[in-house]
């Protein structure tokens, strides 16, 4: 899916590598951006995600009045408004999501 993108990538490293050895250290930016770039889309091959424009993504804000200490929580809804049936939704190691200020949802459109 990305992997012609990320073979390119991983030639001008070399490249990059190859101008470094030989005393370019200016380059040195130019290396951590494409290894960031093919982490990236490394991320994005291993979890099929399609374009970029089928998705929205959506920093967690400060929740206020609550204290830098409190966290959001994925909940299953049941198809019910009451929120008493609701249920904490569990990774399939059994541990619940603790999300807080700073990170990221990323909801397909």
């Amino acid at each position: 899916m990305m992997e012609y993108a990320i073979k390119l990538l991983e030639k001008e490293r070399e490249m990059v590598m190859t101008a470094l050895k030989n005393g370019e250290q200016e380059r040195l930016r130019d290396l951590q951006q494409i290894d960031k770039a093919i982490g990236w889309l490394r991320l994005i091959q291993d979890n099929h995600l399609d374009k970029a424009g089928n998705y929205h993504l959506d920093a967690l804000p400060y929740i206020e009045g609550y204290g830098g200490f409190t966290y959001y929580r994925i909940m299953i809804d049941k198809e019910t408004d009451h929120t008493e049936d609701w249920e904490e939704y569990k990774k399939q190691d059994g541990e619940h999501y603790q999300l807080s200020l700073g990170d990221f949802l990323l909801v397909r459109k």
